[in-house]
């Protein structure tokens, strides 16, 4: 069970068509493997939902953020980091629900592009991309990554000022990592043929 409870933390992965449909025509799927490699037939693991992370927290609870377009659109549900948990190595998972960020300025986006980890024990930290107002003419550089803390993985707290904040292009889609005893940042630049990643090497 554990060791296909590890596998478990990178089998929640995105569905997208040919055409490019927007995330909330899509699932996201889920599927088991014994051995890393040969995987079983994939499940629905939360429909209309795209960019999702998932962590180990607390012994074998886990839990996943992702963006959830739950439908009707344009309702306080709609484009919004949602978080679901699963107490059984991920066997069931609960109910998605939105998640709440106290402190964020009311004049930033909405948060999008979640990613998890934990640190100083049992907090956690989500990072995700916001701007101050809503771009025009599509995303720029004054989207950003921010971040949050919390204790329950629903309610965060605002931690103030950008996080990574690359001066001529938008940073979104952001992971984060903990290994050689620091965090590591990494996020597309933009399509395969723009070049490197941006990466920010200790960040806490």
């Amino acid at each position: 069970m554990k060791y296909q409870l590890l596998l478990m933390l990178n089998l929640v992965v995105a569905t997208c068509s040919v055409g490019q449909n927007p995330p909330w025509e899509n699932p996201l799927k889920m599927a088991w493997s014994s051995d890393g490699k040969t995987f079983g037939t994939p499940s629905v693991f939360q429909d209309s939902a795209g960019v999702p992370s998932v962590i180990r927290w607390k012994g074998d609870t886990l839990i996943a953020a992702f963006q959830w377009f739950r439908l009707p659109q344009n309702t306080p549900t709609w484009d919004r980091v949602a978080v679901k948990f699963s107490y059984d190595a991920g066997q069931t998972w609960t109910s998605p629900v939105p998640i709440v960020v106290d402190g964020l300025p009311a004049n930033y986006q909405r948060p999008f592009d979640p990613t998890l980890v934990v640190f100083g024990g049992d907090s956690l930290r989500i990072y995700f991309s916001s701007s101050v107002g809503i771009p025009m003419g599509g995303l720029n550089a004054t989207v950003n990554t921010y971040s949050a803390k919390s204790q329950d993985g629903i309610h965060y707290s605002f931690e103030p000022n950008a996080r990574v904040d690359h001066p001529t292009t938008k940073v979104i889609d952001p992971a984060v990592v903990h290994f050689n005893n620091g965090w590591h940042f990494t996020a597309p630049i933009g399509a395969p043929q723009d070049g490197p990643t941006i990466t920010s090497p200790q960040m806490g």
